[in-house]
């Protein structure tokens, strides 16, 4: 595939949510990110093993469950978790620098 048709595919898709979202169940959250229309698309030189394939499905699984989780949470449990995530962050640059 090429870079082209990739992007004429993710735009596609990507028009798709936008034009049906009243009528769809579910929009991912992604479709209103402006980032979305400015993705990066990557190409593997090589073919993947099955393996590869498997642990890339995995951590895909894995993605969308966190980002189901964010969507849960209230803004303060964001504001905590970042808190605390910025507080842990700090730490360690301290007990590296210290070393």
């Amino acid at each position: 595939m090429s870079d082209q048709k990739a992007r004429e595919s993710f735009a596609s898709i990507l028009s798709y949510y936008r034009h049906n979202r009243e009528s769809l169940e579910r929009v991912p959250n992604w479709v209103d990110d402006p980032d979305s229309q400015s993705i990066v698309i990557g190409f593997l030189r090589d073919t993947p093993t099955d393996e590869q394939v498997e642990q890339a499905k995995e951590e895909l699984k894995a993605l969308m469950a966190i980002e189901e989780i964010k969507e849960t949470l209230s803004e303060t449990e964001k504001d905590l978790l970042t808190a605390a995530s910025l507080s842990s962050r700090a730490k360690r640059l301290q007990n590296k620098k210290d070393k």
